[in-house]
């Protein structure tokens, strides 16, 4: 079983901003596929009727800016709700490791720019031939249905079969706010906060489990 690294002083003034260094190392390992923990997260936005949750993929950590990147298809719900009010929360989860991390921050939508074209370049075809499906995201069906074209079906695509997809594809960048970890062990629990300006750390308190 993985540890989440601690500092050797938990007591030393230093010892919280290294856990923040290890939340963003084990946060951009996931998107690097290294380490799964961290990889499918939550994301919650803000509805009419309350919040909406769904879980996505982590794709790219941008550390310098304090930006989280996912890709989504632009038709779906909650790309609506993101351009309606950009403010989510994300929730992580590391079975191995024993760790929870939430994160409150703004995000925004990326159809046509660097942020987007950057995730589809890197993007494989059996992570995009989704984008080529015919209906939108949670189009009601009068039977099941894979909302797929019957020649992409069931197989891995050539590049060039998903490319039409690209109209549907888009880009979502949180900016980090802050973010709330919590370690548990049976040595006893971790908790902590922490405040970012502009993707660098503000801020950071000890908060009971």
């Amino acid at each position: 079983m993985a540890n989440f690294p601690l500092p050797a002083d938990l007591s030393a003034g230093t010892a919280l901003s290294e856990i923040h260094t290890s939340i963003w190392d084990l946060l951009a390992s996931s998107a690097a596929g290294n380490a799964p923990g961290w990889r499918l997260p939550v994301l919650a936005t803000l509805t009419d009727h309350g919040c909406e949750q769904r879980t996505v993929v982590l794709r790219v950590v941008d550390r310098d800016h304090g930006a989280l990147l996912f890709h989504t298809d632009v038709r779906s719900s909650k790309v609506e709700q993101v351009r309606k009010d950009g403010r989510v929360t994300l929730l992580f989860y590391d079975h191995d490791r024993s760790v929870q991390l939430k994160i409150r921050g703004v995000a925004s939508i990326h159809q046509t720019d660097e942020f987007a074209q950057s995730l589809w370049e890197a993007g494989t075809p059996a992570s995009l031939k989704m984008y080529s499906a015919p209906l939108s995201p949670g189009t009601q069906c009068d039977s099941f249905n894979h909302n797929m074209a019957e020649s992409l079906l069931g197989r891995l695509p050539e590049r060039y079969e998903i490319e039409a997809g690209r109209v549907n594809f888009c880009a979502i960048r949180i900016v980090v706010q802050s973010a709330e970890w919590l370690r548990l062990s049976q040595s006893g629990h971790l908790r902590a906060s922490f405040e970012l300006i502009e993707g660098r750390l503000d801020s950071a308190d000890w908060i009971a489990p």
